[in-house]
């Protein structure tokens, strides 16, 4: 008699995915609203002066964006700073289909004629790109579950059973009379009984096995060419200017960035990222010890062959010059034996 018992193979697929988006990037629009004046509060995005003036130019420059593009997406206002007012836009578009710099520019350009809320300089329209938001990934997760079956085998018992044989012999009786007596003989064998040994069959998979494959691609990327600028600025170091939380770090910081932002990209143009400060340090060892020392930091686009990257002596030169001509419009001013770069 066999019996087979076994169970089935399940393989179930479980998918796990994001839901996609668009792509995004992101252009800052900077321009001069000469003959205004610039207070302080402006500095602060909690300000009243901040809220309203950052409405003001919401107001006016988003239906402009909205009608020239269908790939605009939002205006958020960053930053105000000092010269007379200089605003700081970031304009969002779908990757796809944004406009490039030039278009994005000639929009405020043609509409300032006929903007009477604020001052616009035109040679001060400047677009430059920041950022791009990537549309998430999707990934996939395989389980498998394999279980085992098995088969036991078992033969019927088998019995031999006894043997008897009779025989007759010869009896001689008192009247002479000769009589076969039966005489048994009997065989007896012990019952007999075969028994196969079980013999299970079972598969090679572990029992449950739970599989799951995620794939991430992991790309590891150089990091951006940069340069390290020290020069100093005829401001008052204070204490508070070690604080990089502190309003007076924050006020200078935007000041400075604004200035070389401005020199640097008029000069190199998309080769040009950003400026950042690293540190605000006491102008020691300088004519005038309460001046303040500004070690910043450009970066350049990391896809910028390394010929096309400046020399240092070419980045030094850009604000050397800048010191003469330029500053000014700035309301800051640099020691100009004190311009040092260093990096690459």
């Amino acid at each position: 008699m066999t019996t087979t018992a076994s169970t089935s193979k399940t393989t179930f697929l479980t998918t796990s995915s994001a839901t996609p988006s668009e792509a995004r990037t992101t252009r800052r629009l900077t321009f001069r609203s000469p003959g205004e004046n610039f207070t302080s509060d402006l500095l602060d995005t909690s300000s009243t002066a901040f809220t309203e003036r950052a409405e003001l130019l919401k107001s006016e420059l988003q239906p402009l964006y909205q009608r020239q593009s269908s790939s605009f997406r939002s205006l958020t206002v960053i930053s105000f700073s000092n010269g007379s007012i200089i605003n700081n836009i970031d304009l969002e578009f779908e990757l796809t289909s944004v406009p490039n710099n030039t278009e994005i520019e000639n929009v405020l350009i043609r509409a300032a004629p006929n903007i009477t809320a604020f001052n616009i300089d035109n040679d001060s329209v400047d677009v430059q790109p920041t950022a791009t938001t990537d549309a998430p990934t999707t990934k996939t997760a395989i389980s498998t579950t394999i279980t085992t079956s098995s088969t036991t085998t078992t033969a019927a018992p088998t019995t031999i059973v006894a043997t008897t044989t009779t025989t007759a012999d010869p009896v001689i009786t008192s009247s002479g009379t000769s009589t076969a007596m039966a005489s048994q003989t009997t065989t007896m064998e012990p019952p007999t009984t075969e028994h196969s040994s079980p013999t299970t069959s079972a598969a090679l998979e572990p029992t449950a096995v739970s599989l799951t494959t995620l794939i991430t691609a992991t790309t590891t990327e150089a990091p951006p060419p940069k340069f390290v600028v020290q020069a100093v600025f005829v401001e008052p170091f204070v204490e508070e200017l070690k604080n990089k939380t502190s309003k007076l770090f924050k006020s200078l910081e935007l000041k400075i960035t604004t200035m070389y932002d401005v020199i640097y990209k008029a000069e190199f143009g998309l080769l040009f990222i950003r400026s950042f400060v690293i540190e605000f340090r006491p102008a020691a060892g300088r004519t005038r010890m309460e001046n303040t020392e500004a070690e910043m930091g450009l970066e350049f686009n990391k896809t910028t062959p390394i010929a096309e990257i400046p020399a240092q002596k070419a980045v030094q030169e850009v604000l050397i010059e800048a010191v003469n001509t330029s500053t000014a419009k700035f309301n800051l001013t640099i020691e100009r034996e004190s311009i040092t770069i260093t990096g690459k």
